[in-house]
């Protein structure tokens, strides 16, 4: 077992990095890591130099879900309790989509429950093509209700009921094709080289760049065409006279 901290949050330049540390559980989540991913949440948003946050998993997988052996515990401080808990898990869900950095999920091995609505709520996902991602609820006798949100959202719904329902392993590949997935890289030696190299050119942009971009991007999803024309020249506009954002077009290589 790791003597690690089961969550650790470090810096590198202008990356943050959020590392699972359970590698005895495949990094499943419990309650004392939900705590200090808020809790690094909140300590990022005051880091006005860096612009990336990485996710990633220990020992070869990204996230297992929740850990079903909290369950039982949890299930013993009645079902207030057990609501009110569900929704703290969705309320850090929904800041780490709203977060102001770019949110990068580096994703192997497992992935199940919780962990994929962390990869689905992040803003980019690099997979390794052997990955592997499933909804095991069911077998147990647990409705998917949480992780449904976040494949109802990103997934057809033929598809996305036969995947919560089968509780089948699903691979990569597939969770690619419903658009998930923003690059699929295969399993070999240079594969952290590969990440490492897409992380760094995307770091080194203005992180008040990578910030207004993604909060554009979103916006746009609730606006009619008129409201996206409206607001994307106001972005334009603004961007070329900000000084801190602008560079040379002899940049641009």
């Amino acid at each position: 077992m790791s003597s690690l901290p089961p969550l650790t949050l470090n810096y590198s330049n202008q990356l943050a990095s959020i590392t699972f540390n359970r590698p005895e559980k495949r990094n499943a989540f419990s309650s004392d890591m939900l705590r200090l991913l808020s809790d690094a949440l909140d300590e990022l948003e005051q880091k006005n130099d860096h612009s990336v946050l990485v996710l990633r998993g220990s020992n070869g997988h990204f996230c297992s879900g929740w850990d079903f052996n909290e369950f039982e515990e949890m299930t013993e401080k009645g079902l207030e309790h057990l609501e009110n808990t569900f929704l703290e898990h969705l309320s850090i869900l929904n800041r780490l989509e709203a977060h102001s950095k770019l949110v990068i999920s580096i994703v192997e091995g497992s992935v199940m429950g919780f962990g994929f609505s962390l990869m689905a709520r992040s803003d980019i996902t690099l997979c390794a093509s052997n990955s592997h991602f499933a909804f095991p609820e069911l077998d147990i006798g647990i409705v998917p209700s949480i992780v449904m949100i976040d494949v109802h959202r990103f997934v057809n719904p033929k598809t996305a009921l036969e995947w919560l329902i089968s509780g089948r392993q699903i691979s990569a590949e597939e969770v690619a094709q419903v658009g998930l997935v923003s690059k699929l890289i295969p399993p070999s030696s240079s594969f952290n080289e590969v990440v490492d190299t897409t992380i760094k050119e995307i770091a080194k942009k203005s992180p008040e760049a990578i910030s207004i971009t993604k909060s554009t991007f979103h916006k746009f999803g609730s606006l009619s065409p008129s409201e996206i024309e409206k607001l994307a020249s106001q972005v334009a506009a603004d961007s070329l006279c900000n000084p801190i954002m602008l560079k040379s077009p002899k940049a641009i290589k």
